[in-house]
């Protein structure tokens, strides 16, 4: 089991969420990352965790974490980097930044 935490800052500037429903604006970014894994690496078994999201009012920029967890890597090997850790979290992360720019006009990775 690999898992990780990715985390995320976006602008609330032109958003399709509202700052005062973060428990529903985490289960839709929540489903919506999660479709977006399936759709796009329909080869590998990602769990998306609970996503917790934060609007900072100072900024007015959302503030995402989210936890993903991969019990196993279906991948037809082609060669030795396809299981690498890092390769298969940066392919994610990538995935994931891309299904957060539907509701998000500008995304940005984060420390967590």
């Amino acid at each position: 089991m690999m898992s990780f935490l990715l985390c995320f800052t976006c602008s609330s500037r032109f958003c399709e969420l509202r700052p005062g429903d973060l428990e529903g604006s985490a289960m839709f970014v929540e489903a919506l990352v999660s479709q977006a894994l399936r759709s796009l690496l329909p080869l590998l078994i990602v769990l998306v965790g609970t996503v917790q999201l934060e609007f900072q009012t100072p900024e007015r920029n959302y503030f995402l974490s989210i936890p993903l967890s991969i019990p196993v890597w279906y991948h037809v090997r082609t060669n030795e980097e396809d299981d690498d850790p890092q390769i298969i979290r940066l392919t994610i992360e990538r995935c994931v930044s891309q299904a957060l720019r539907e509701c998000f006009p500008n995304v940005y990775g984060s420390e967590c």
